[in-house]
């Protein structure tokens, strides 16, 4: 049946590469917004700026946590592309082909 199986790491690493990327930038958007969000909170006050505050804050959260799930993808991605190339032909056949 199946003699060989080949499995390309390469542009798994270069995906996990690209999610590690994104993620440092959206690290750095976050980090720029929470900035522009404490200069709100310094120099205003009432009940407009603290929802804008909040509305600010839960846009931060999110950018933080979507920049988490690209950095644990692209650790899975790297953890299966060790195992792809550490695995020899009795291994690889036990992912499927």
């Amino acid at each position: 049946m199946f003699t060989d199986i080949h499995i390309e790491t390469g542009p798994m690493l270069d995906l996990a590469v690209e999610l590690e990327t994104q993620a440092r930038h959206l690290l750095a958007a976050a980090d720029r917004y929470q900035e522009r969000r404490t200069e709100l909170l310094q120099s205003t006050s009432g009940a407009a700026s603290q929802g804008a505050s909040i509305d600010m804050q839960t846009a931060i959260d999110a950018l933080y946590i979507r920049a988490g799930k690209l950095k644990n993808n692209a650790g899975v991605l790297r953890s299966l592309a060790a195992v792809y190339d550490q695995a020899d032909l009795d291994g690889a056949r036990s992912f499927g082909p």
